[in-house]
């Protein structure tokens, strides 16, 4: 299993809950330093999405087009996620308080800090696909990996 940037985050919950299901997984960083990501203008809705309440309000009862914003934007190959998916995802946030949810997940990124030791680093390539990665046993790291609990 392989989770790259927030894909890690999904990898990294999937082994704490089912450390015996996967054999090999690698969990590689998404783009440093943070600083630049979040002045990165095509990433406006990382501020936008942190800001309390105003998010909820003006994309609620529009959550098909908000979405479809971001796939046709930001997508490398739009196409390659259907109608139906896309119809899909914004019906998961049709509700308030999963409309919160999704946005408290930005707003938490500030206490969102990790120390992450590491345990395998990619050869330098000119492309991820190319990276060489050395397999370590998630069971035995996993403890060294705890995220602080956030109290919102």
């Amino acid at each position: 299993m392989i989770g790259h940037d927030i894909g890690g985050q999904i990898v990294y919950a999937y082994l704490r809950a089912f450390p015996n299901a996967v054999s090999r997984a690698a969990i590689l960083p998404g783009v440093p330093p943070w600083d630049k990501v979040i002045r990165n203008p095509r990433l406006w809705h990382f501020a936008f999405h942190a800001v309390p309440d105003l998010p909820e309000r003006l994309v609620a009862g529009r959550q098909q087009e908000y979405f479809d914003f971001f796939f046709e934007a930001i997508s490398a190959r739009p196409a390659a996620v259907s109608q139906d998916a896309r119809r899909r995802y914004a019906h998961s946030y049709a509700t308030p308080s999963s409309l919160k949810a999704g946005f408290d997940w930005y707003r938490g990124f500030p206490r969102m800090r990790m120390t992450i030791p590491r345990v395998a680093a990619p050869r330098r390539r000119c492309c991820m696909c190319e990276a060489r990665l050395r397999v370590v046993n998630f069971r035995l790291i996993s403890k060294d990996c705890e995220a602080p609990t956030l109290l919102t």
